[in-house]
């Protein structure tokens, strides 16, 4: 039979991962976006505990790092076509 203390960690963590991990204002993106490094460590090691709890997180963090690197790579080409179009207009 389950404890108490696991019953309620798979009711408070997996039922509502996805929830809790996507809040708008303190789920895992956030926390990611905000660089709140010790927030970000708590979730490590509450859901760490659970069956495929990091594959959530691990999920998440994918999708902030390839958004972050296309954002970074927009930045990249929209600063070299000013400058080539700065470059042109003034020759």
């Amino acid at each position: 039979m389950k404890s108490l203390f696991s019953k309620v960690q798979h009711e408070l963590l997996v039922t509502y991962a996805n929830w809790l991990l996507e809040k708008e204002h303190s789920g895992c993106r956030a926390l990611l976006r905000d660089d709140k490094v010790e927030d970000l460590s708590r979730m490590y090691r509450l859901y760490c505990k659970i069956p495929r709890g990091l594959e959530l997180v691990a999920n998440v963090f994918k999708q902030h790092v390839t958004a972050e690197g296309t954002a970074l790579v927009q930045q990249a080409k929209d600063a070299v076509s000013n400058y080539v179009n700065f470059v042109v207009g003034h020759l």
